[in-house]
């Protein structure tokens, strides 16, 4: 937004400006912002592709010395003029300088698409054929930019691509994931499904004074994923969400439903049902997790929390569920204890 804005600001100015000399100074300045954030925005796109597909500790280093060139340009542009050009119908700005910093920020993009292209077997489809089209017309745009300058095409082009990738990639506003009960990623159910059948509930066998009713929850949380994330990439991330979710769905066969609540946390909720049944679903859970794991390149831990009340002991749905996330903070805090033990 800050480059679409800076790039109305010297449209104005540069068709104003031979009448207006007094105006250059900040024509210039409006250029100097306009170019950099142009060449910013293609480098956090490409900054986009390399966090799908590789570890954090080399997106650091990736992105790092992608950086070199937007330093540059920050000590360049003060002590390198732009050529004002009279064009047909508009005046623009141009020149060797100029072209340079369109062709770095071609480069950023040339090189995203490349990385898409060879990596497209580990990317989500629809991730794929979404940013192959973005980077095929951020390309075209440039080119067209270059050749026709007088089109100033890139500020608005640059503004519904991003406006496309984010409705398409990165909307993840809550109103708009719990449109729908399921969740996507996973094809359990999603937040706002536990929301609403957990107040369910609540009318069904609290509000109502209902008859004598077991009620059990049980957490499952995937509880060294950020490291995953960190060590082996987003992507090997995403995958162990999926495959927790297809366990779960195997193995927790009596539940009434599976729940994705949060990114790394799923729950199982339970009516009419003893405790040791649910045990000997958790047990199954724990086989399954230890045999995926023997397959993987990192360690899949699995912290599970169970518990099995009536409604005669407790007063909602809520306070079950405080109660089991106060047990696994417990169970978590062990195994940060046993991990640390290990390390030693």
């Amino acid at each position: 937004m800050l480059q679409v804005t800076f790039d109305a600001i010297t449209i104005y100015l540069v068709n104003v400006v031979y009448e207006n000399p007094s105006l250059r100074l900040i024509n210039r300045v409006a250029h100097v912002f306009v170019v950099g954030f142009a060449v910013l925005f293609c480098y956090f796109f490409f900054g986009y592709v390399v966090k799908l597909i590789y570890p954090q500790h080399i997106v650091r280093k990736i992105m790092n010395y992608a950086m070199i060139p937007i330093i540059l340009y920050v000590f360049a542009s003060p002590f390198k003029d732009f050529e004002y050009i009279k064009g047909r119908g508009t005046n623009y700005v141009g020149g060797p300088y100029v072209e340079f910093w369109f062709f770095i920020g071609m480069l950023y993009v040339i090189v995203s698409m490349i990385l898409i292209y060879v990596n497209r077997k580990k990317i989500e489809r629809s991730t794929v054929v979404t940013l192959e089209t973005m980077t095929s017309l951020m390309i075209i745009d440039i080119i067209f930019q270059i050749k026709i300058p007088e089109l100033l095409l890139t500020g608005g082009s640059i503004a519904l691509i991003t406006i496309a990738v984010y409705l398409t990639l990165e909307n993840t506003t809550e109103n708009t994931k719990n449109r729908v009960m399921i969740d996507i990623e996973t094809g359990v159910k999603n937040k706002q499904a536990f929301k609403v059948d957990m107040q369910g509930y609540n009318d069904k066998y609290f509000a109502s004074n209902s008859k004598y009713e077991k009620i059990g929850l049980v957490l499952y949380d995937i509880s060294n994923l950020s490291l995953i994330n960190e060590e082996h990439g987003l992507i090997e991330g995403d995958e162990l969400i999926t495959k927790t979710a297809k366990i779960l769905s195997s193995c927790v066969k009596l539940s009434n439903g599976i729940y994705r609540i949060r990114g790394d946390v799923f729950v199982a909720i339970y009516t009419g049902i003893d405790k040791k049944d649910i045990v000997n679903e958790t047990l199954q859970v724990k086989k399954e997790v230890k045999s995926v794991s023997k397959e993987l390149k990192y360690d899949y831990i699995l912290s599970i929390a169970e518990e099995c009340y009536d409604n005669t002991e407790e007063e909602n749905m809520d306070e079950i569920l405080k109660k089991i996330e106060k047990e696994m903070l417990r169970q978590k805090e062990i195994l940060k204890k046993k991990i640390e033990a290990k390390n030693n």
